[in-house]
């Protein structure tokens, strides 16, 4: 019953145009461009937390069935190998990718004010 009524309480927020509220807010970039360092720097380092945070559910779902699958179920056990090795080098493409896309890692946050036009 206490569900019931938490739910119907909120009621009056679900209409229409409630979730999307952000349509209103003025992004704060002009063009969705910025030179600031630190801004640059920031999202350098959350794509990495964001590829960690892409890649440890696969590794748990591949781990809970790597204990799941007996030894005897040999096609099933090289599945998840070849799932467990398909992953891992998605993973190191992933973070060499982030790693060196640009040719010095300084120019990830440097270079939009260097090649700037």
């Amino acid at each position: 019953m206490n569900i019931v009524t938490s739910i119907l309480s909120l009621s009056p927020f679900y209409e229409p145009g409630f979730a999307f509220v952000w349509n209103t807010i003025d992004h704060p970039l002009v063009d969705f461009k910025t030179d600031s360092v630190v801004y640059l720097k920031t999202v350098f380092v959350a794509c990495y937390f964001f590829d960690i945070g892409l890649y440890f559910p696969k590794a748990s779902l591949i781990a809970f069935y790597w204990w799941l699958v007996p030894h005897g179920l040999r096609r099933l056990r090289i599945g998840v190998y070849v799932s467990m090795l398909f992953m891992l080098a998605s993973f190191i493409a992933t973070v060499l990718t982030d790693t060196l896309l640009a040719p010095k890692i300084s120019d990830n946050w440097y270079g939009a004010t260097k090649f700037a036009v």
